[in-house]
């Protein structure tokens, strides 16, 4: 049996899960709830891509609150989000190099 200093805390978490899934339905919804490379439409493999890069030192930059950030940031009119599907997305940082992917590749 949890105390309930536990049982807020697991309430929370859940509260934030829930906050969290909602906020990035409505970002892939707002960006056209697809791929826009193949046209791939299932959300459960979409991801929010930055089109220029500079996801991962973004995600760092803000920490905790990044859907809330990239969700005020387009409702402010920035173009710098598309929706790949995860293997556009895979594709397109091999392509152009991109930071987390250079770890990975043995050259």
């Amino acid at each position: 049996m949890l105390n309930k200093k536990d049982e807020k805390n697991k309430r929370d978490a859940i509260n934030r899960q829930i906050r969290v899934a909602k906020q990035r339905t409505l970002i892939i919804e707002k960006l056209g709830s697809k791929c826009v490379s193949c046209g791939f439409d299932d959300n459960r493999a979409l991801a929010i891509d930055h089109k220029y890069g500079g996801g991962t030192k973004e995600r760092k930059t803000i920490g905790g609150g990044y859907y809330t950030h990239v969700l005020n940031k387009i409702n402010d009119g920035s173009d710098e989000y598309q929706i790949l599907c995860f293997n556009c997305n895979q594709i397109k940082k091999i392509e152009n190099n991109e930071e987390r992917i250079k770890k990975h590749i043995a050259v």
